[in-house]
């Protein structure tokens, strides 16, 4: 029972702190790639005593997951709701943060636990569509010209 209570305990924190760094940081940005080795890391070691994994699993995803995403449009809260969008981009993420993990000689299903943690609670979590609106307005400003129909 104490194991699967701890698990549990680490696992809603983990949540959390994802979420949050979401709502905090640009998706694929440096912030959120080093939050989200930091997140990684705590969540690893206080699940099993396995930083490294963690970390490795954490930062991949924060990296890959927003490469899937923008091959697969992935732009709106509905687009971020869609099954087979949620399915694609945490396999995926998985894949490579365990594989990455395993290839360092790091535990591969620590790691892909913590790339399914960002997938979910980060990069396919809601997001408010007036922060979308924002950004898509600084970046037609800056001259992004793609990003003006946004806006």
């Amino acid at each position: 029972f104490g194991n699967a209570l701890k698990g549990s305990l680490v696992a809603q924190a983990a949540a959390l702190g994802a979420n949050s760094i979401g709502a905090n940081t640009e998706a694929g940005s440096f912030e959120s790639i080093a939050s989200h080795a930091a997140l990684g890391c705590l969540a690893g070691a206080a699940g099993s005593g396995d930083c490294a994994s963690g970390a490795i699993g954490g930062a991949t995803s924060a990296v890959v997951a927003p490469l899937v995403g923008g091959a697969l449009g992935v732009t709106t809260n509905a687009d971020r709701e869609s099954t087979v969008n949620r399915v694609v981009v945490t396999a995926v993420a998985m894949l490579a943060g365990g594989g990455l993990a395993a290839v360092l000689g790091q535990d591969g299903l620590i790691a892909a636990g913590a790339a399914q943690n960002e997938a979910l609670n980060n990069y396919l979590s809601s997001k408010p569509e007036r922060q979308a609106y924002e950004k898509a307005n600084r970046e037609c400003a800056n001259g992004i010209w793609s990003s003006c129909a946004s806006a």
